[in-house]
């Protein structure tokens, strides 16, 4: 898809974790895996939102933490590419 090859290398590897990752996460654990900080986490994160990347994001079960997560539907059109179009 055209708005994943606009992506940096770190905005890629934040975008896999999301893609593999089995579940929802918020901006402490992306940055914990990716070890980096937090608020690069952050910034990344909203730099794929800003590119087109459908990131979803709901609250944590206390209420507290926002976590994001990539839909099943958009999970598997960024896996397997996106078809193309018939012209």
């Amino acid at each position: 898809r055209g708005e994943i090859d606009i992506l940096t290398p770190a905005q890629k590897r934040v975008l896999g974790l999301l893609l593999y990752a089995g579940g929802p996460m918020d901006y402490q654990e992306i940055a914990r895996r990716l070890q980096i900080n937090e608020v690069t986490a952050r910034r990344h994160m909203n730099d794929l939102r800003r590119s087109g990347v459908e990131v979803k994001r709901k609250m944590s079960d206390n209420g507290k933490r926002g976590l994001f997560y990539i839909d099943k539907q958009i999970k598997e059109q960024l896996i397997k590419g996106k078809p193309k179009s018939d012209k």
